[in-house]
């Protein structure tokens, strides 16, 4: 009888182990299930900081001066950005057709601006503070901004 209260004892002993296994198990599981949400919590928070800083412009008419200012934004955000998935292009439409201001890409950027408030290098597609632009953009299938396109009125 002494044998059999011992066997008992040790198939509990045995028993209890596997159940702090187990519950050790989902502890770590539900944890993990935690660290996926706060990481799609965070990458929708980054995406909504990108594209506030740019909203307030999209589908409207504005001044050359704040395509300026536009422009001067969209280089220091790209500037600053290490995400290649967050970097943006910036499109000039004019009369003479398309031409591109910033390509992230080929780090070509048409940023100077002389006396005449002219934003880009001689012979280049220019922002002028006289004309208006009606401003528009485009988002990424993951909901963010990679395309401006300032098209000229």
């Amino acid at each position: 009888m002494e044998n059999a209260s011992k066997a008992l004892l040790i198939a509990g002993a045995i028993l209890l182990v596997i159940a702090i296994i187990a519950i050790a198990v989902g502890i770590v599981s539900s944890t993990r299930g935690t660290i996926g949400v706060a990481e799609n919590q965070i990458d929708s928070i980054t995406v909504q900081m990108h594209n506030k800083q740019f909203e307030s412009y999209n589908k409207k008419k504005i001044t050359g001066a704040d395509a300026k200012e536009l422009v001067m934004q969209v280089l220091a955000y790209n500037d600053s950005t290490k995400n290649k998935e967050l970097k943006i292009y910036l499109y000039l439409v004019n009369l003479n057709g398309s031409d591109i201001l910033i390509d992230p890409d080929s780090d070509v950027y048409y940023d100077s601006v002389d006396d005449n408030g002219v934003l880009g290098d001689p012979g280049q597609s220019s922002i002028k503070y006289g004309n208006t632009y009606n401003c528009t953009m485009t988002y990424s299938s993951k909901g963010v901004i990679n395309n401006i396109s300032l098209i000229e009125n």
